[in-house]
């Protein structure tokens, strides 16, 4: 593992800091309960929760050096469909050539179809 952290630095050491785009994902429950409380020490901390069916949201953000370049809400957990329309519709076109998108290692982030769009618009991952 560490290996492949300094091989991929190795590869992005010489890139521009201003060329880096970067994207992630998180996903919330609208309304969620705390899990974790405080208490003086020695005692216990209490609470009774309801059972949760509030809506599941997921927000998608890509961001380059200075600016926020595209967002995306989704009323659901994320599906690999979903985070290709977000590079296909809110991120492609807001890319230049030369610019190099870094993402985690989701599975969604290794379909063909996301390079091929990036790579469309001069960009690279």
């Amino acid at each position: 593992m560490q290996q492949e952290r300094v091989d991929d630095w190795d590869r992005i050491r010489d890139i521009a800091p201003e060329k880096l785009v970067f994207i992630d994902e998180t996903g919330f429950w609208v309304g969620m309960n705390r899990s974790v409380a405080r208490a003086l020490k020695g005692k216990k901390a209490y609470q009774l929760r309801a059972f949760y069916r509030g809506k599941k949201l997921t927000l998608i953000g890509a961001i380059k050096r200075g600016e926020i370049l595209a967002t995306k809400t989704i009323e659901r957990s994320m599906k690999s469909d979903d985070f290709l329309e977000f590079i296909q519709v809110n991120l492609a076109p807001q890319l230049k050539a030369g610019d190099v998108v870094v993402m985690d290692n989701l599975n969604s982030h290794h379909r063909a179809e996301v390079r091929e769009i990036i790579e469309s618009v001069g960009a690279s991952v």
